[in-house]
């Protein structure tokens, strides 16, 4: 099992909309309160992800359904380019449908109804086969669909979230897995710089570092730190978890950058763990805000899953690289 995307949604708004991380993004939405504070995508459309080629996954989110469904909706569509290989959405009745590529034709329906105006929370594993392969849904923790057969035929490369149908959700604490290996109920909790630990670079709009980047969502260049020195990096102590997991699945270092000249400026996300230093992946801006993310399944500095002792004593940053 590899976590490959996870989204809050807390930091998009007007100044870092959230096409600077989708690379579908909706073409009309906005954010409204979330499952557990924060923000949740709102929209009655779709939007997209791009994924390495795979036929197993496990995608989990937390679902709103704000509207009446006249026919079907579709809620997570994975699919080869444009072409649909398999889809899982609702029914008239606010029912759970399987399909391959059209909800008019499920190979497996749930009895179970989801609520208008509630929050469920929703997992979809699947194999995509078309013969053998198996696919399950899971509701708030309960599996209401268990199929083997005909799944959808192919690997997939992108996933699309919401539905055609003009049908209103709200969207939450948002998980993609590879493998097909679901990690159950999940809640992304962001965890915004709360100090400065070492910090090199210039602040712009407040006289701390930390209090350059510190807001949510983010409010792109009212506040923020600059750097055109290669090597300066940047570092900050983060509030706490507001509790005490049963389990941390992942870390995730997310920062929204851009440059303001015509060079190449290449910058990467840093994690600090007790010893352990690492450096995300390099990231090379444009002029416009794009927001980059790094996932750490174990604890660097164990090698072992994360404790929450380790999670509020981490340190996350960015680096100059060019």
């Amino acid at each position: 099992m590899a976590l490959v995307f996870i989204d809050g949604f807390d930091g998009y708004g007007s100044s870092v909309p959230i096409s600077s991380k989708w690379p579908t993004p909706p073409g009309v939405s906005q954010f409204q309160t979330g499952r557990f504070g924060g923000q949740s995508l709102s929209m009655s459309v779709q939007s997209g992800i791009n994924l390495t080629s795979g036929t197993g996954w496990a995608v989990g989110v937390a679902v709103k359904l704000n509207g009446t469904i006249s026919t079907t909706a579709q809620l997570i569509s994975l699919r080869n380019g444009t072409t649909l290989v398999g889809v899982i959405g609702f029914n008239s009745l606010n029912q759970i449908l399987a399909a391959t590529t059209s909800l008019s034709s499920p190979y497996a329906s749930s009895s179970q109804s989801i609520a208008q105006n509630a929050w469920n929370y929703i997992e979809w594993v699947v194999n995509l086969a078309s013969t053998g392969g198996t696919s399950q849904v899971f509701l708030n923790g309960q599996q209401i669909i268990n199929f083997t057969g005909n799944t959808g035929s192919g690997a997939i490369n992108n996933l699309l979230l919401g539905n055609s149908n003009s049908v209103s959700f709200n969207f939450d604490d948002f998980y993609v897995s590879s493998g097909a290996t679901r990690i159950g109920e999940a809640r992304v909790e962001t965890l915004a710089p709360a100090s400065n630990d070492a910090v090199q670079w210039t602040p712009n709009g407040n006289a701390n570092n930390f209090g350059c980047v510190n807001e949510l969502p983010w409010n792109g260049d009212t506040t923020y730190i600059s750097s055109s020195t290669p090597g300066q990096q940047d570092t900050f102590n983060i509030n706490a978890l507001s509790s005490t997991p049963l389990n941390i699945f992942a870390v995730q270092v997310t920062y929204a950058a851009r440059k303001d000249d015509a060079n190449t400026r290449t910058i990467a996300g840093v994690l600090k763990s007790g010893a352990a230093s690492v450096v995300g992946a390099n990231n090379n801006l444009a002029s416009t805000y794009q927001v980059f993310s790094d996932i750490y399944a174990n604890d660097p500095n164990t090698s072992a899953p994360w404790s929450a002792a380790a999670v509020n004593a981490a340190k996350i940053g960015v680096r100059e690289v060019v």
